[in-house]
């Protein structure tokens, strides 16, 4: 199971697409915020977070994910146009696994998402 949080419909479509055709499960999240509510219900496996979001932002996210019980473990995939060396170190710093830049290689990506999954496809 792999949460894709981004306010743009078109990146959550794309990525929802490309991580069902290797057959992961997939829910999406319009923001940070959208995102902690449905972590009360589901615990995914990964999540896939962009840093630019109203409400509730990927840095917020990731820093709010280290204090939701049973939520600190998951790893987090920064997906992202931000591609600066501090929005990288702030990402890995605040947890982040794994930071890929829009747009991605859809191999490297989901080789990513593979190595940091264990390579489980459900």
């Amino acid at each position: 199971q792999i949460m894709v949080v981004d306010d743009s419909v078109s990146i959550r479509k794309v990525v929802s697409r490309l991580l069902e055709e290797q057959g992961w499960q997939v829910q999406t999240a319009v923001d940070g915020m959208d995102a902690m509510e449905q972590l009360r219900e589901c615990r995914p496996d990964l999540i896939v977070l962009d840093i630019e979001m109203p409400r509730v932002n990927g840095f917020e996210f990731l820093g709010a994910l280290k204090n939701l019980a049973g939520c600190e473990t998951i790893p987090v995939i920064m997906l992202t146009s931000r591609t600066t060396a501090k929005h990288r170190e702030k990402a890995i710093a605040l947890g982040a696994k794994g930071f890929v830049a829009k747009p991605f290689n859809n191999d490297d990506f989901v080789q990513l998402i593979m190595k940091l999954t264990n390579g489980e496809t459900n």
